[in-house]
């Protein structure tokens, strides 16, 4: 088998050391004079391509030139900070082995290079005039009077070139087929974007290993500072119209655009100290270009295939386009590797390669231009919204942003015909291709999963008159019905398990998983289940919880990590306000006033108290955040304060609930504890129900992705005896207790 690659960039040297690693033969067409120009252009990669990179032996390489992105700062229009520094990129090392490499894209071109031996296959000055193919190969023909013939063509050679692969393979498509061709164009390439980047030597006020991003109407600014305080820029703005690119009007600079856009702009702050202008005068080198955004229906027609921005093309902002090309020329190296070894090597094989190839890429390419796409324009501030996310959920959803990124890399192709390096099994988050961007369960089918919940909900909601839950709730404190022996174990049997719940919320509240989720707001729901009943209100929030934290979040280990400095607060303040309450209750305490005064009563619960009193403690640094010390460092701290305060709680669960059986066995003439009709004792019963119902499905979503190996019948069977010996309340938090 015989590849002609036409293009001599990333995606073309990443997809020509790969097949020679495959023993494929090749031939590399590169139209300028070399493979590693200096054209002012910069290249941040990702620990998905450097995992390929690393394969290929042009990891180490790449390593020594950059130094270590640190922290993230994003500004607003005045160079002020919108929050905190963040560390972001430290965290994404420890969780995938490999760190954000930013550093001169002609470095990067030259360790791939370097990576390949066959350098005789390498030509320069080689411009593609036009490709013709049969249905026995290809032939490639060059201006200067050269041709080469293959089996395929991959197109490696972006969209602006002379005659691209891509208009070529267009080309061959209408005059085979006409349909194909249309549908081929359903996708226009436009730009509504521009882009002045370039590197500068360092500037005083940047610091090495930092990220700045800057928001701005219309604009925005990306700065990186590498090693020895290079500075990689970019700055973006928003043209007068949608161009597209077949249109005459489409936009064209020169580099004298480029210095009239960069003096014009030279006041513009990146940050509090450091303006536009301070990186114009250190600069090395620059280049202004429209910003091209397409996403191409198909990419490959016969023996012909397009790599990179040829079928994908996306704003820089994102960060992610260098890093998609080189992940689809190793996905498709993969491909061309089984072709090669199971043969014939015929039209239909390498169509039927192609096609595999595409839907394997398809759904997270899909997404990933989309979020590119979405970030421009956030970072523009390009809606009515924009503004708003910037100053308030942005400074609030670090956790989120850094999902995101997660998502973007743990699904990340690798060349599977290659061994795997051992510092990608050094981070926390394994990599997963069944997880990620563009492969998420839905939140729809994840809430029908849930809807048993639901309609639980709904049959309590039916059964509880509104006005019954107080009635209920002042009867339970007044307890006249029941013996004084049956009085103290209900009130210590109910309170035990109330007890058990709300700790598990309250962990689930700072869970890094469940930042910005219903999870995060526990005091609310319980708030709401004294007000309309228990059983209404928590089946809604175990319906909420699992249908909003799939399995997917807690792929990297330090995502199910709590914040210590809350979790260790939870069994010391349950403890203390709960048992204030309880002790009220066995001495006497009685609620003899109207119900408005009993309602408020029940606004200021212990529950209220709990929350508020971890925010203040946390707040005034009496109990120190540790949450990036953990992540970095010792990611199962918070399993210490989990267990004892869940085994303590339920301790006392466990106890309550023997001693309660024991009493009704031996008092034959005691009322049952929950009586038919007693409202109370219906919405306990229902809450130890779907909390049940809601571990189940947890722990279904763990072992679907591998997380747990025991067989489901131990697991009901260590539920079901624990229930039967020790109460329900226990099966909830054994299922909880090694999260």
């Amino acid at each position: 088998m015989r590849v002609i690659i036409v293009g001599g960039g990333l995606a073309g040297l990443t997809l020509a050391s790969a097949l020679e690693k495959a023993t494929i033969d090749f031939v590399l067409l590169e139209a300028r004079g070399r493979f590693d120009p200096q054209v002012g252009a910069s290249i941040g990669l990702n620990a998905a391509a450097m995992r390929i990179l690393d394969q290929l032996g042009a990891a180490e390489e790449i390593v020594r030139n950059t130094a270590p992105v640190e922290l993230s700062k994003v500004h607003r229009s005045d160079g002020t900070l919108v929050m905190p520094p963040a560390f972001t990129f430290q965290i994404l090392k420890a969780r995938f082995g490999y760190g954000v490499s930013f550093l001169d894209r002609q470095r990067a071109l030259k360790a791939l290079m370097d990576s390949i031996a066959q350098k005789d296959k390498m030509l320069p000055n080689k411009t593609v005039l036009r490709i013709d193919q049969t249905d026995s190969g290809v032939s490639v023909k060059c201006e200067d009077g050269s041709s080469y013939n293959g089996d395929m063509v991959v197109g490696c050679d972006g969209v602006n070139s002379k005659a691209s692969t891509r208009s070529e393979m267009c080309r061959l498509a209408r005059e085979k087929d006409p349909d194909h061709f249309r549908v081929m164009n359903e996708t226009r390439m436009s730009a509504e974007f521009n882009c002045l980047f370039g590197i500068s030597d360092p500037v005083d006020g940047l610091i090495e290993g930092t990220v700045d991003t800057l928001f701005d109407k219309g604009r925005s600014m990306l700065v990186i500072t590498g090693k020895h305080g290079r500075v990689f820029w970019f700055y973006h703005e928003k043209l007068d119209k949608v161009y597209y690119t077949d249109a005459k009007d489409f936009p064209r600079y020169s580099q004298a655009d480029a210095e009239k856009l960069a003096l014009k702009n030279a006041w513009r702050p990146v940050t509090e100290t450091v303006t536009l202008g301070d990186l114009w005068e250190k600069r090395v080198s620059y280049t202004l270009v429209p910003l091209e955004e397409a996403l191409f229906n198909i990419w490959s027609w016969g023996r012909i295939a397009t790599v990179g921005d040829n079928a994908h093309k996306m704003t820089p902002n994102h960060g992610q386009a260098g890093n998609s090309a080189i992940e689809s020329a190793a996905a498709l190296a993969n491909q061309l590797q089984r072709v090669h070894d199971e043969g014939p090597i015929t039209s239909q094989t390498i169509r039927s390669a192609l096609r595999k190839w595409q839907e394997k890429r398809q759904a997270r390419v899909n997404a990933t231009v989309k979020e590119a796409a979405a970030v421009c324009r956030l970072q523009a501030l390009d809606s009515r919204m924009a503004p708003f996310v910037m100053n308030y959920v942005v400074p609030n959803a670090t956790e989120s942003l850094l999902r995101l990124v997660t998502d973007a890399l743990i699904g990340a192709e690798i060349i599977e015909y290659l061994p795997v390096p051992a510092r990608s099994f050094e981070g926390s988050c394994p990599f997963n291709q069944s997880q990620g961007i563009g492969k998420h369960e839905s939140v729809l089918k994840r809430m029908a999963i849930a809807s048993p919940l639901l309609v639980l909900s709904c049959w309590v909601a039916t059964m509880t008159p509104m006005d019954s839950v107080n009635d209920s709730m002042h009867q339970f404190l007044q307890l006249t019905k029941l013996g004084e022996r049956a009085q103290f174990l209900q009130n210590l049997h109910v309170f035990a398990g109330e007890s058990v719940i709300y700790a598990i919320w309250l962990i689930e509240s700072n869970r890094r998983a469940n930042v910005m989720t219903f999870a995060q707001f526990p005091t609310i729901f319980w708030l709401l289940g004294l007000r309309f009943g228990p059983g209404v209100i928590s089946p809604c929030y175990y319906a909420l919880h699992f249908a909003l934290s799939g399995v997917e979040r807690f792929a990297a280990a330090d995502a199910r990590l709590t914040n210590v400095a809350y979790t260790r607060l939870i069994l010391p303040l349950i403890v203390l306000f709960m048992g204030v309450q309880l002790f009220l209750s066995l001495n006497g305490y009685s609620i003899r006033v109207d119900m408005a005064w009993w309602h408020w009563r029940w606004m200021l619960q212990p529950q209220s108290l709990i929350a508020i009193t971890q925010l203040i403690v946390v707040k005034t640094r009496m109990s120190k955040v540790s949450m990036h010390e953990d992540t970095m460092d010792n990611q199962i701290r918070d399993l210490p304060y989990i267990r004892w305060c869940l085994c303590a709680l339920s301790a006392v669960s466990a106890a309550s609930w023997i001693a309660t059986r024991q009493s009704v066995l031996l008092d034959a003439f005691s009322p049952p504890l929950f009586p038919d009709g007693d409202l109370l004792g219906l919405n306990q019963q229902v809450t130890l129900l779907a909390s049940l119902f809601w571990v189940g499905l947890l722990i279904h979503d763990i072992k679907s992705a591998g997380m747990v190996k025991e067989s489901w019948a131990k697991i009901l069977a260590i539920g079901f005896v624990s229930g039967a010996l020790a109460g329900p309340v226990v099966s909830v938090a054994l299922g909880k207790v090694d999260p």
